[in-house]
């Protein structure tokens, strides 16, 4: 079975033989977890030696807070937060890998080129489009709708700089509602929708991961389902 690969040829871990953990650095003011608590590049990479001397596989650097009311920022202001400390993270770490948190497609392309390993998109390749057109992405998944080049959706700018810089992608479940008809069912089809975007954009199978997106779009019971 094909892994997923830098593309820095970088060794990322193995996936499928054991439990990862990732380590989440969130360069943020306002992040629920952590908000507040790295305010500089040092403490950054001085959490991280912690978490990989804590068993971490690998890191998540992110700019921007996804908590419930976060105000939204400009990709200046998150790739102002996240270049800095993902430079001093690549000189510190060489060899562990770093995904970044973003669901904008130019903070994930110049993190890309400044050393990150993995696009972590919370948006689920989603990003920007409306719900017809997020629709047209389910008819596709589900088989009801011709796949060919003329009758097929956009491919947004997050799988187009995926497909180009040949990263890999964790693609999140999310939703800008809960207007779920089958809760599960409709989980499982979002999520194919985005891997049919991410195939018609040229990404290989072996360079996605699925993250069904427990907090995100849901409500308490969903979650725990």
């Amino acid at each position: 079975m094909a892994q997923w690969q830098s593309p820095h040829n970088r060794p990322l871990p193995v996936l499928g033989r054991r439990t990862l953990i990732m380590g989440i650095l969130n360069v943020t003011p306002d992040s629920f977890s952590d908000g507040g608590e790295l305010p500089s590049v040092q403490a950054v990479v001085d959490r991280a030696g912690e978490m990989i001397a804590a068993g971490a596989d690998m890191l998540d650097l992110g700019g921007e807070s996804t908590r419930p009311g976060a105000p939204a920022v400009s990709g200046d202001v998150e790739l102002a937060r996240i270049l800095p400390p993902l430079r001093a993270l690549r000189d510190a770490f060489p060899t562990v890998p770093v995904s970044v948190d973003t669901y904008k497609a130019s903070t994930a392309d110049k993190a890309i080129a400044a050393g990150a390993d993995i696009i972590n998109d919370v948006r689920g390749l989603m990003h920007g489009l409306d719900h017809s057109l997020r629709s047209a992405w389910r008819d596709i998944a589900r088989g009801t709708t011709d796949a060919s080049a003329k009758s097929m959706p956009p491919i947004t700018p997050m799988a187009r700089v995926a497909a180009a810089r040949k990263a890999p992608l964790i693609l999140m479940h999310n939703r800008p509602d809960r207007d779920y008809r089958s809760f599960v069912e409709d989980v499982l089809l979002d999520l194919k929708a985005g891997s049919a975007l991410a195939r018609a954009a040229g990404i290989p199978a072996h360079q996605l991961c699925l993250d069904p997106g427990f907090g995100f779009a849901k409500n308490v019971p969903q979650n725990l389902e």
